[in-house]
């Protein structure tokens, strides 16, 4: 549990997953192994899959501390297209994911299935 990303390098995507709890120290985890990974490459779409988490208990001190890391290292992961998969986009989740389009200036597109996302983002 916790979140999670991989990289599709076949489609130049970045998938992050979150699932049960997710916490400041998750977050900054998983941005510290995001902007470290040599597989990670500028200009990547993002894909952030959010149907199996429970619970968020994260801060807006944690998410603006996720944010430094990526801007310090100087690593944008996020390419021109941010695609969150949620089901029922709750208010708290919507402010991070507008905060984190904002500072990428990605599109935005929210889906409730993981097949709508791929399909906008051209995947096979």
């Amino acid at each position: 549990m916790g979140i999670h990303y991989r990289v599709d390098r076949d489609n130049r995507v970045l998938r992050i997953d979150a699932s049960g709890l997710v916490t400041d120290e998750d977050l900054a985890d998983c941005v510290s192994g995001i902007v470290t990974d040599p597989e990670v490459r500028p200009g990547m779409d993002v894909i952030v899959d959010l149907r199996k988490l429970h619970e968020s208990v994260l801060s807006r001190a944690g998410i603006d501390r996720a944010l430094r890391i990526l801007v310090e290292l100087g690593q944008m992961a996020c390419g021109n297209r941010l695609v969150v998969v949620e089901r029922i986009l709750r208010a708290p989740r919507t402010a991070a994911i507008e905060l984190l389009s904002s500072r990428f200036s990605a599109t935005l597109r929210v889906c409730s299935e993981l097949d709508d996302a791929k399909s906008w983002l051209g995947m096979r």
